[in-house]
């Protein structure tokens, strides 16, 4: 162990060598000793053997940084068992290993907390929500609960939630800006959703071009249904897409007290293409406002338009969507 000030002074021949003999000796052994040089310069290296830890002072001269540990084999701290909680790192990013268990760990930068590598532990991160381990899963992020969840690869990427409203009281529910070429078709669920008229109200959907800031209302809009009693009605110059026949969402079942409404999903086929017309497909179902049945509805639909769709729009013919949710999902 040595140091030296770094400053060979004008002296006789042999308190000159021993001087220099000790510069040489500094430099060796990296200017080791139990505490930091007194005459620190930029970049200079030194090995602290109070803590077993190399460090290099910064450029600007200002600081120690801790680069390394002595008597290592390599430059990853090993351990028997967690260092989670037991052992401090010296910088964030370094890593450890757990020989006990065999588990990387990787140092935060803060107190005691190290983060593993493996899923088995990885659940100690904030974002990461993993349940239920078994093989050929993956990691998948879920934007609405801001996690990484592990996911069955044979299910990946197959239906991923974009965006979920509740509506109360609402004149319309709307999805802006969710449509995007990463999907080739989308899927909108609609659940309980319950109109503010007591009289028949009809579901419909509308499109958008500019962003939600305004609606395809003309004639542009064609429909094929077909119910579970056989009937069927075409329809070829609407100014929605049904998602009920008219007049047919009661707010009561005639036979009894209990709210209604109606529920189901529609298709939304390739919506962002400039080059064919759009394609929907929907299945519903209600209650019919007149005597109560229960009613299932199919509709095979298209909007005769190449524009790409880049907003929708769901209302009731009349009234307000006094209460439902929406989801709406991308298909790969």
């Amino acid at each position: 162990m040595a140091q030296h000030d770094g400053n060979l002074e004008d002296q006789d021949g042999a308190s000159f060598r021993q001087d220099a003999n000790a510069l040489a000796t500094a430099i060796i052994t990296m200017n080791s000793g139990t505490s930091f040089p007194a005459n620190p310069q930029g970049n200079m290296i030194h090995a602290n053997t109070l803590d077993d830890t190399i460090y290099q002072r910064n450029e600007d001269n200002t600081a120690w940084l801790p680069v390394g540990r002595l008597n290592k084999n390599g430059n990853i701290l090993t351990t028997s068992g967690s260092p989670h909680g037991s052992a401090t790192g010296l910088y964030a990013g370094e890593l450890c290993v757990d020989t006990l268990n065999n588990i990387l760990y990787i140092y935060t930068g803060t107190s005691t907390n190290w983060l593993s590598v493996l899923p088995s532990s990885i659940a100690q991160v904030g974002d990461v929500n993993i349940t239920s381990i078994a093989d050929n899963q993956v990691l998948q992020y879920d934007s609405l609960s801001s996690k990484w969840i592990n996911t069955d690869t044979n299910s990946m990427g197959v239906k991923k939630l974009i965006q979920s409203v509740n509506a109360s009281n609402a004149a319309s529910v709307e999805f802006i800006n969710k449509f995007t070429s990463d999907y080739s078709y989308y899927e909108l669920d609609f659940l309980d959703i319950m109109p503010s008229s007591a009289t028949g109200v009809n579901l419909k959907l509308q499109v958008s071009h500019d962003g939600g800031s305004s609606y395809i209302s003309s004639a542009s809009y064609q429909s094929f249904s077909t119910t579970t009693n056989a009937y069927s009605n075409v329809s070829y110059a609407d100014t929605y897409l049904a998602l009920t026949n008219t007049s047919s969402v009661a707010v009561n079942n005639p036979s009894s007290a209990s709210d209604v409404g109606c529920t189901g999903f529609t298709n939304i086929y390739n919506p962002m293409s400039t080059s064919r017309l759009k394609q929907f497909q929907t299945q519903t179902k209600f209650y019919g406002a007149s005597n109560g049945e229960t009613w299932n509805y199919y509709y095979s639909q298209a909007y005769n338009s190449i524009s790409a769709i880049d907003a929708i729009k769901i209302s009731f013919s009349a009234g307000n969507i006094a209460s439902g949710k929406f989801n709406l999902y991308g298909i790969v």
